[in-house]
């Protein structure tokens, strides 16, 4: 991740670390969350703030990602009828570690706007299991 200013702390409990505000890729985010487990990082969702053109703010995202990571495993149309992005990284022995996952959600507020949410899978799997 590039430099982060002008977050604030959201909400801390046991393995959730929420802050506020910001800007990644150029967006302003409406709210991080960080997941541990073990006291190592898991997931991490970013949730972008309300936006007038959420096809342009999906575009932005996507460009950005896969000028870094290449084109997505999979596109695929998600709960809204919107496409759902995803990469996957996989390990020597063919098993995939690490995920990117791009969506498009709606907030407690009631908001529509873009998730980017990056998952370690064991790490997730394992705090899943603990029931975390």
């Amino acid at each position: 991740m590039s430099l982060i200013e002008n977050i604030e702390l959201g909400y801390a409990k046991e393995d959730v670390l929420g802050f506020t505000g910001g800007e990644f890729m150029s967006n302003q985010v409406y709210y991080w969350s960080f997941h541990f487990y073990d006291d190592k990082l898991h997931t991490v969702d970013i949730v972008f703030r309300k936006t007038n053109n959420l096809d342009l703010l999906r575009r932005e995202i996507l460009k950005f990602l896969r000028i870094k990571y290449g084109y997505e495993d999979i596109e695929k149309p998600d709960d809204n009828g919107k496409l759902a992005n995803s990469w996957y990284f996989i390990n020597e022995r063919g098993n995939p570690t690490e995920l990117i996952n791009l969506l498009l959600i709606q907030t407690a507020r009631g908001d529509k706007t873009y998730q980017l949410t990056y998952v370690n899978i064991k790490l997730f799997e394992e705090s899943e299991q603990q029931g975390d």
